[in-house]
């Protein structure tokens, strides 16, 4: 027989949390009581409240790396001396628009929401 599971909702919630706020999994893994990287993905896959609010906090991250990424590459396009500033700074916007309005943002949107007042989907 196996060893039992750390799993707990309180467990789960307090990681999602975390990972909410920006810590991210390598660094929760160090921390007292926590669960590995491994186990944790283990838990994505095994429990889907986990798993589901797991795949929207990466996901908003991700796509809010992609903006900073973005919003970055306007202001270094608008600082540059000379050139077709305002046009590539024009078309960085609408790429950065497109990506806040995709229906994926508001999707995540959504759920962040739903996560900061402590209700399920």
């Amino acid at each position: 027989m196996g060893r039992r599971s750390l799993y707990s909702p309180d467990l789960a919630k307090k990681i999602l949390g975390l990972m909410y706020q920006g810590t991210s999994m390598q660094r929760i893994a160090r921390m007292r009581g926590m669960p590995s990287m491994r186990t944790m993905r283990r838990w994505a896959y095994w429990y889907p409240y986990f798993g589901d609010k797991y795949k929207v906090i990466a996901e908003a991250w991700r796509m809010q790396r992609i903006a900073v990424g973005i919003a970055t590459d306007i202001a270094w396009i608008e600082s540059k001396p000379g050139g077709k500033t305002s046009q590539e700074a024009a078309e960085m916007r609408r790429l950065y628009e497109f990506v806040l309005d995709s229906p994926e943002a508001e999707d995540i949107q959504a759920e962040r929401e739903r996560m900061r007042r402590g209700g399920s989907k």
